[in-house]
């Protein structure tokens, strides 16, 4: 059985926070945020407990950087808190060195303004990708080594996709674990 997620979305798009963003000791959150953030023409900290601010970020920092973001963060953008600044995002071919849905995740987010691609070395999650097809973004997944990947019921990515619903301007939505399969490549781009 499914479940029914109303979703109201923001006068306007989203607005500069007053404050700091604690994220609490969620990765999937900052990692997340910072590319919403990442293509939001505002100022905006991340930050959360002891724990997240020694997780690294670089691998989600530097590509956004690429796409243009203005991000600085501890030890020389490798660690939390992250203080961004978007706006306009050019469009990237990146190469993703490790498969890492969050990550992939975060450059998608910021890409919907932009347009992107990339390339995993192997499969990763795919919640992002279909969740952003269902809402009607042009996302398209090549085939590229032939490989499968089989979903995992990841909680706490459910959790962070529900969260970006946020963005959509859909005012409801169908949200659930989808016993489909997974895209069959390892290619993912937005135009």
């Amino acid at each position: 059985t499914g479940s029914t997620v109303v979703v109201a979305p923001p006068d306007g798009g989203f607005r500069e926070p007053q404050n700091v963003i604690d994220c609490g000791n969620s990765g999937t959150s900052i990692r997340l945020l910072s590319g919403i953030l990442a293509a939001s023409s505002f100022f905006s900290v991340l930050s959360g407990d002891d724990s997240l601010r020694s997780r690294p970020m670089a691998r989600v920092v530097k590509p956004l950087r690429h796409m243009g973001a203005r991000i600085d963060a501890r030890n020389d953008g490798k660690e939390p808190p992250l203080a961004i600044r978007g706006g306009d995002l050019r469009a990237v071919d990146h190469d993703l060195p490790i498969a890492s849905a969050q990550v992939k995740s975060a450059i998608l987010l910021a890409g919907l303004r932009s347009g992107l691609a990339i390339r995993e070395p192997s499969p990763s999650r795919d919640h992002t990708e279909r969740m952003l097809t269902a809402m009607g973004a042009p996302i398209e997944a090549v085939e590229i080594s032939g490989e499968w990947q089989e979903l995992s019921e990841d909680v706490a990515q459910l959790q962070a996709d529900i969260f970006m619903l946020r963005i959509s301007g859909d005012s409801m939505i169908n949200a659930g674990i989808d016993d489909g399969e997974p895209f069959d490549g390892d290619m993912s781009v937005v135009e």
